[in-house]
């Protein structure tokens, strides 16, 4: 993969770029500024020396004293070289002229409005004088022309604030962009942690604060990974129900056989009338029947849960319950089995019999093998059937040990099992199986040296009428 150019260099060139774009461009708007002062200013200073000029003299000029006043307008007009004063006639023919060096034989077109000559360099305006008796008719003109007026500390100063207001932008700029910099630099860096492996990032404590721009984003990497997570437990569970498969293939066979040659056995005793012990042929036939069942449950391993019956839980459950009462194991451990509902007498979901059976046959043998070994006293679970408005839910809760914090993530593996005596680590995976297949939700509660509740959540179905052709699960 290609490296590009990093965001810092990038940051920097584009703030050197804009740095010297904003100069230019400020040493543009002061020159522009500075000129239009310059104008302004000066067109102002000689339309008010000519106001003072012909205020001051416009009685002598009356009077025909242009010769002798002469000298007072030139020092009045404090004229330097190369500017003049000149009274004209009506026609604007020249009168007076006083001035240094002057050689501006032209006038303003326009009385009243200054005007330029020689490029720039002389600023003038032409004022009217008029008839004290006729103050409509005119006696003539008084033109002054003038150098331009330049306030070049007013200039100076104001490019020089406007040049430091823009370096002081540009420096907060460039100061906020790093900063901006750095904190795209660490969320990027925490985002990488937090795709390579969400789960060690968790973990480890940190909090991803992504920008609203990143969020899209960060959901697609996160369907990503868990799509990949579904991918590599599905395979690894097809692994092990194929291993698993194997195993109980080589077990069926011999199964069968010893089960044929011990009825066999127990059927010559008692042809011989030779004293049998019927309680121990009942548990032999009885850990028979259980090798039977698992036998069952691992073939159905990766067979697909199904919704296509109708089963009412309420009587569902109270005869799963009567039947567990009525188990040699849970007799034995002195396990007390309590049932409860709330809501409705009648509660039904869409599920297989034969799925619900080993459902929750599966989480009850749990919370039996749960329970402390050598205690037969305070044993208890206790199965609850709630109706939630469109929902149901069973729950079964225990007193057992409880299950770790540290691995309560990976109980619903296959062939995952704290049990080394009595667990196949079959059971949770299987009912997590079935809970998936049927879109069901599974959930559980659990504090070490107090017990565990399982809980399954199942969507209602409602009595239908005669019009839905649904199969209604004979108990």
């Amino acid at each position: 993969m290609a490296t590009g150019e990093s965001l810092k260099n990038r940051f920097k060139k584009l703030t050197i770029r804009w740095a010297l774009f904003g100069v230019l461009s400020s040493l543009v708007l002061v020159a522009l500024s500075a000129s239009h002062s310059i104008k302004y200013t000066s067109e102002e200073q000689v339309k008010l020396k000519a106001n003072a000029l012909s205020l001051a003299f416009r009685k002598d000029i009356l009077e025909s004293n242009i010769r002798f006043i002469a000298p007072q307008m030139e020092e009045a007009a404090q004229l330097a070289h190369g500017e003049s004063v000149e009274v004209l006639d009506a026609t604007y023919q020249p009168i007076l002229k006083s001035g240094f060096g002057t050689n501006h034989p032209s006038h303003c077109p326009t009385p009243g409005i200054p005007c330029w000559f020689e490029n720039g360099k002389i600023v003038s305006v032409l004022i009217p004088i008029y008839f004290d008796e006729n103050p409509k008719a005119i006696f003539g003109y008084l033109s002054v022309k003038s150098h331009p007026t330049v306030d070049w500390i007013t200039i100076l100063s104001s490019t020089l604030g406007i040049v430091f207001i823009f370096v002081f932008l540009i420096v907060g700029i460039y100061t906020d962009q790093k900063k901006v910099l750095a904190t795209i630099t660490t969320v990027l860096r925490d985002w990488k942690d937090h795709i390579d492996d969400p789960k060690q990032y968790r973990s480890s404590g940190k909090k991803l604060f992504l920008p609203s721009e990143l969020l899209l984003v960060d959901e697609s990497f996160q369907s990503l990974h868990t799509y990949i997570e579904q991918l590599e437990s599905n395979a690894a569970t097809k692994a092990k129900i194929t291993v698993v498969r194997g195993v109980v293939h080589d077990i069926k066979t011999p199964l069968s056989q010893l089960a044929k040659y011990f009825d066999l056995f127990v059927n010559r005793i008692r042809e011989s009338g030779k004293t049998i012990n019927e309680d121990e042929v009942d548990r032999i036939l009885g850990v028979m029947k259980k090798m039977g069942n698992l036998i069952r449950q691992v073939k159905d391993l990766d067979r697909k849960a199904s919704a296509d019956t109708r089963v009412n839980l309420a009587q569902w459950v109270d005869e799963h319950c009567k039947g567990l009462n009525l188990d040699d194991d849970v007799i034995a451990s002195g396990i007390k089995i309590e049932y409860s509902q709330s809501g409705k007498q009648d509660i039904f979901a869409n599920i297989n019999p034969t799925d619900l059976d080993r459902l929750v046959s599966n989480l009850t043998k749990n919370a039996i093998e749960a329970m402390p070994f050598g205690r037969t006293e305070g044993n208890s679970i206790k199965i609850f059937l709630e109706d939630l408005r469109g929902s149901a839910t069973i729950s079964i809760k225990d007193n057992g040990t409880g299950i770790p914090s540290e691995i309560q993530d990976k109980i619903f593996e296959l062939d995952f099992t704290t049990k080394k005596t009595k667990g196949t680590g079959l059971g949770l995976g299987i009912a997590k199986q079935i809970c998936n297949d049927l879109n069901l939700e599974l959930t559980f509660k659990s504090t070490e040296a107090k017990g565990t509740t399982f809980s399954v959540t199942f969507p209602c179905s409602e009595k239908q009428n005669s019009m839905t052709p649904m199969i209604e699960a004979e108990l």
